[in-house]
């Protein structure tokens, strides 16, 4: 058995469960705990997994709807090391969950993140826009793990805003204590997750695992994307993750040296920018005529790709030379 309490946010999950369960109980002799956190469902989920689950190690809670409100409720209960959190629809394999706990001992990470494959609701491959680790893995020729934390993590962190560095949660694992400690961020709609990496990018080691251990599912979410629709949360997100930093660096003033080295004030001002030109070329979107047939959309798009290419040179740069202290490869 494996020090991990594995936590299942549902909501009408129904029919993705038989074979979300089919594909979890290939490894779930290996989970200490499983907390489901159920919100509301009326399709029968919560009856289904009663019947499906181990009753001398699954404990069940209800919840009113919320995502990361689910999540972090849930993650509150678990008493195991690490947590592991199985959103229905995706898969991981039992050598991949005993190798995420593995490599997070290991390396002493309270973040382990992994490269999934991308399938459709019938479990086929597709294809899909490669996520941040993926991207990671790549530049580095990664062949195996490695261990970041520091500024270099958190100028990786700002450049792929807002896109999640973490990518998948259920392609991680996460230390319990870190998540129970620092919850996942409720206001910034389904991007709690990368919110949270943005956060607390100064203060985890993060391990990256080469090894593909689990699926994405592609298919249709079982709440609307309405519910979870908030204002300017791009923005948002930027403006509190810099404002941490701002307060990290006046407690930890040795930090600055590494700041500079990376060349932490080019990243924020090509952020900002990115930023700035993406948000003129929405309300260009908003307006009546397509925005195709105005030049100043272009404009700001032309604008917004090239502050966006040129935060991937900077980030380009600073993994082409990383601290050593910073980095354990294994």
């Amino acid at each position: 058995m494996l020090p991990v309490g594995v936590l299942i946010p549902t909501r009408n999950s129904m029919a993705f469960l038989p074979h979300h369960v089919k594909t979890m109980r290939r490894w779930l002799d290996l989970a200490q705990e499983i907390v489901v956190v159920d919100s509301e469902s009326s399709d029968g989920t919560v009856e289904y997994l009663r019947t499906k689950l181990p009753a001398d190690r699954t404990r069940f809670f209800m919840r009113p709807p919320g995502l990361y409100h689910a999540w972090n409720f849930g993650v509150r209960q678990i008493g195991a090391q690490f947590t592991y959190v199985s959103t229905v629809g995706d898969e991981i394999s039992r050598e991949g969950i005993a190798h995420l706990v593995e490599v997070a001992e290991r390396l002493s990470c309270d973040v382990v993140i992994s490269p999934p494959d991308f399938v459709a609701e019938d479990g086929q491959p597709v294809r899909a826009n490669l996520w941040p680790v993926h991207e990671i893995i790549s530049f580095w020729n990664l062949e195996g793990e490695i261990c970041v934390e520091g500024m270099l993590l958190f100028v990786m962190a700002l450049s792929f805003l807002p896109f999640a560095l973490l990518g998948s949660s259920a392609s991680n694992l996460y230390r319990t204590a870190m998540l129970q400690e620092n919850p996942f961020p409720t206001e910034f709609g389904r991007n709690g997750d990368g919110a949270w990496g943005f956060f607390n990018a100064l203060e985890i080691r993060l391990g990256i695992t080469s090894m593909r251990v689990s699926s994405f599912r592609k298919h249709q979410k079982t709440y609307r994307n309405a519910e979870y629709a908030t204002e300017d949360p791009d923005q948002r997100m930027l403006a509190a993750g810099l404002k941490r930093l701002e307060e990290t660096l006046k407690l930890r003033p040795e930090m600055k040296a590494d700041a500079a080295h990376l060349g932490l004030e080019s990243f924020i001002r090509q952020k900002l920018a990115v930023q700035r030109w993406r948000e003129q070329l929405r309300q260009y979107r908003r307006l009546p005529l397509p925005w195709i047939f105005n030049p100043l959309a272009w404009n700001a798009r032309i604008h917004r790709n090239a502050a966006h290419d040129g935060c991937k040179e900077l980030l380009k740069s600073a993994l082409a030379t990383p601290p050593l202290e910073r980095l354990q490869v294994r």
